[in-house]
């Protein structure tokens, strides 16, 4: 009951943000910016629309913003309109789903282009918006919260863009009749039993919050922990440098301003500010002269022998780059004990990709690209999961999983905090923060 309430003030108080925007006046020749939804229906077991509609939707049309909904129907649906749509059709695309939704409409988007002709809202509306936690972990630590959607809807309506670098994800085959389907993802690449487990929660739903605990415990009395056996090569780390960038040459910085040839006379006419147009005149950042940079280690492969039970590979985003990082570990926690107890932690701590014990992983690195050759998995783990979605990996000696970092770029919404805070007492009380 309070918190039925609660969530009643925090949509008020994120209403009243938006409503702002909606007052402002815009010129009779003006359009309202138009945002295009691409829905997953089946995320989060077939709620992601409901949680849509009931706290993100209304903020967008009071921020006066046209809405145009499509429901898709299947990923690869979403795939061909995310890789379709334009400024013809919408100045935004907010995309509502969980990891691999995000994925196959950045896929979509990358196998043709190399940077998004539309900037992107990411709606958290997967089971843990694994890429999310890793892009804001501020915002997205939030769990069983509402705060964290409507900061997804408010960084769309207040414009509040980032860019980003997606890497590329492919399962190599030898078999020539077995293509590889590349994947551009912002989230992760995860392998092991404790991937397998966050997925086996879903089905014990009816045991409520201890679902996830009653998923190890269950996992752990019916089978016996056996760790896999990975070959990796990966590739030095390079943040960039003259051998591995082809643009060498240092881009003189331009002056973006806004002159009377390409605003509308009615702002002019009526002295009131178009939205998104009352922005200060910007400076754009020369990009870097890479040519001058030397990194003796650019290109540099090495290759492990390396056995665990868990197995991580995210991205970090740094300046104009991405970079790989990659753990392993486990291989203290083999038994079923240990495996449970550590599990536990996770559930405890509300940890969702990673171990919070410090002495769990027994390999790190980070790195522009890796490939994972699997030597030995176990019956009960023989897949492999993208950004959430897991691939079956039959006849894994024969597979080769490559990652690799990537030059493309993508603009997203993103929120930087959660701008409500809850004091929790008898009663709760909402505070602002400044």
């Amino acid at each position: 009951m309070v918190k039925s309430i609660r969530d009643d003030e925090i949509r008020k108080f994120y209403a009243q943000k938006a409503l702002k925007f909606g007052e402002q006046t815009i010129s009779p020749d003006e359009k309202p910016r138009r945002v295009t939804v691409l829905v997953n229906t089946s995320a989060s077991q077939f709620k992601v629309m409901d949680r849509f509609q009931k706290n993100a939707l209304p903020l967008l049309n009071l921020a006066g913003i046209q809405v145009d909904i499509i429901k898709t129907e299947s990923a690869d649906q979403l795939e061909s309109i995310a890789s379709v749509l334009d400024k013809n059709e919408a100045d935004a695309i907010f995309i509502v789903g969980g990891d691999g939704t995000l994925a196959r409409a950045l896929t979509g988007i990358f196998k043709k282009f190399d940077s998004n002709k539309l900037p992107i809202g990411i709606f958290p509306g997967g089971n843990d918006n694994r890429g999310l936690l890793n892009l804001v972990p501020s915002v997205f630590t939030f769990r069983d919260d509402i705060r964290p959607i409507c900061e997804s809807a408010m960084a769309v309506i207040e414009e509040r863009k980032r860019t980003v670098h997606p890497f590329k994800v492919e399962i190599v085959s030898t078999n020539p009749e077995e293509p590889p389907e590349p994947i551009y993802s912002l989230s992760d690449v995860s392998a092991g039993w404790y991937k397998v487990i966050e997925d086996y929660k879903h089905k014990f739903w009816y045991w409520g919050r201890l679902k996830r605990r009653w998923a190890y415990f269950w996992s752990m009395v019916k089978n016996s922990p056996e760790p896999f056996k990975v070959e990796v090569y990966y590739e030095q780390f390079c943040p960039g440098c003259k051998r591995c960038k082809m643009n060498k040459k240092l881009e003189e910085p331009k002056i973006q301003t806004q002159t009377q040839e390409n605003q509308s006379w009615w702002r002019y006419f009526i002295g009131v500010p178009l939205i998104g147009t009352n922005k200060q005149p910007q400076k754009l950042t020369p990009k870097k002269d890479y040519s001058k940079i030397e990194n003796e280690r650019c290109g540099e492969r090495h290759q492990l022998q390396l056995v665990g039970t868990d197995l991580i590979v995210d991205a970090n985003q740094i300046e104009d780059s991405v970079q790989l990082h990659f753990l392993i570990g486990g291989l203290l926690h083999d038994s079923r004990f240990s495996l449970l107890r550590d599990g536990w932690k996770r559930c405890k701590s509300d940890l969702v990709a990673t171990s919070g014990d410090l002495k769990f992983y027994t390999n790190e690195f980070v790195a522009n690209s890796v490939e994972l050759n699997f030597q030995h998995l176990p019956e009960n783990i023989k897949k492999i999961a993208i950004s959430g979605d897991s691939k079956i990996l039959d006849n894994y000696e024969e597979k080769v999983v490559k990652i690799q970092v990537t030059d493309k770029t993508a603009d997203v919404y993103l929120p930087t905090e959660i701008r409500v805070r809850i004091k929790e007492g008898s009663w709760f009380e909402l505070e602002e923060r400044q």
